[in-house]
Formats: structure tokens, sequence, C-alpha cells
């Protein structure tokens, strides 16, 4: 939400909700415009692995692959925020991966979102796909949304832009 305007006005209780101001800005809706279509690029910004480096452990042992993974991340810091689960580590190791994977299919900022809110919301960190999914998916939709609303707010700004400009052009005369 930092992406929106300061000069648009938000909803009391909902963040993604707005209403225009008494006095538009003129580039108003150009800028209402472009903030949709970053939520529309973020909505279609998945994540990819990238290939960083080898490092080498030791001598005679293989070397090991260093990846840059933004999911990576993300999951890692769901991690930090949340308490690790009584198991052995290879079980828990083989989880986040799974949940890393599962995780790919979801745009990286709806991924990012739904992590915070999962670990506002629980204590444990998630036992499957099946436990973040809803959150993401809360998230994505929120995005959608917010973007829909903000180009129905931009093509009604623009409407009342014309219409005071039309007002200013012919204005009324009080002798009629």
């Amino acid at each position: 939400m930092a992406l929106v305007p300061d000069w648009l006005h938000r909803g009391l209780f909902e963040d993604d909700h707005f209403a225009l101001p008494q006095v538009i800005p003129t580039g108003g809706p150009k800028q209402l415009r472009d903030v949709a279509q970053r939520f529309r690029d973020s909505l279609s910004d998945f994540a990819v692995r990238r290939f960083v480096r080898d490092e080498i452990v030791e001598e005679g042992k293989p070397p090991r692959r260093i990846f840059d993974d933004p999911l990576d991340q993300i999951l890692g810091e769901l991690r930090l925020r949340t308490v690790i689960r009584q198991e052995h580590q290879e079980e828990a190791r083989a989880r986040f991966r799974l949940l890393r994977d599962d995780c790919r299919k979801h745009p990286t900022e709806a991924v990012r979102e739904g992590a915070v809110a999962y670990a506002l919301k629980n204590k444990f960190f998630p036992a499957g796909y099946a436990e973040i999914r809803p959150f993401i998916m809360s998230a994505e939709n929120k995005r959608a949304r917010t973007m829909h609303r903000l180009l129905q707010t931009a093509d009604k700004a623009e409407t009342l832009m014309e219409r005071q400009a039309r007002v200013d052009a012919d204005p009324v005369d009080p002798a009629e």
C-alpha cells in the first residue's frame, strides 16, 4: 500500500477503499494508473532460483552450489518469526524445500505478505503448503482487488476532471 499516492484518501476501516479529494492533482489519473500497473507487475513477478557460484567446502569432496532464491529468504524469515517444531533436522529441511517449491507458483510479493500474515496469526512454522496457502491467496487477491479499485478510481478522476474542465470553459452567466 506504500505505492498508493498520499493525496488519495483511504477508507477508515479498510485500506483498499479509496476516495478522491476535492481537488485532483494534474497528473492524478496517470499516477493512479502507474500504481495499478506496478500492482499488476507484482502479480506477474515470480521467484526465480539463480545459481551464484560453487563453494569448495573440503578437499576431495564435491563443491557445494550456492543459489540466490527470494523464496529461501522469505521462508527463512518466516522460520525466524515462528517456532520450529520438535522434529529431526532432515525432516525440517525437507519440509522447507517442499514448501519453497509449492510457493513457487505464487507471485513473490504475495508470498512475502502471506508469510508475514501467517507469522502474525500462528506460532509454529507451517507443517505444509495447506497451512500457508490461504494467507498467500488472501494477499494475492488483495493486490488484485487494489489494482482494480485503483483503475476504477483513475477512470472516475478522469471523468471528474473532464467535467470540471467543461464547467470552467463555459461558466454560468448570472444574467441568464
